[in-house]
């Protein structure tokens, strides 16, 4: 019985690492600029003007068995010099490691 139970402590420990690196991806592009994300991850999936100027850049995950099914977004918030202020993302924990 303890045997299980670290095998299940294990796992959850790996995806919570997932998760953290997930957003430590994400976070790396927040003070850099859009051309600079851009040149690495290629023409967001959505581009969305907000009220105060800034752009809403998001990148749709996609099931790797069915390009065509969208799983998740991620979202970077973008002001009017181009830097990037923010992110987002709704992307089940270890699902990063797939994708981009």
């Amino acid at each position: 019985m303890a045997a299980k139970a670290w095998v299940l402590l294990a796992a959850l420990c790996l995806l919570a690492a997932c998760d953290k690196d997930q957003s430590t991806v994400m976070q790396q592009w927040v003070g850099r600029s859009d051309a600079q994300m851009m040149s690495q991850w290629g023409a967001p999936d959505h581009e969305a003007r907000a009220t105060d100027g800034s752009r809403i850049l998001t990148y749709y995950g996609r099931d790797p068995d069915n390009r065509n099914r969208i799983q998740c977004n991620r979202t970077f918030t973008v002001n009017t010099a181009g830097i990037i202020t923010n992110h987002s993302d709704d992307c089940p924990p270890g699902w990063w490691q797939a994708t981009k």
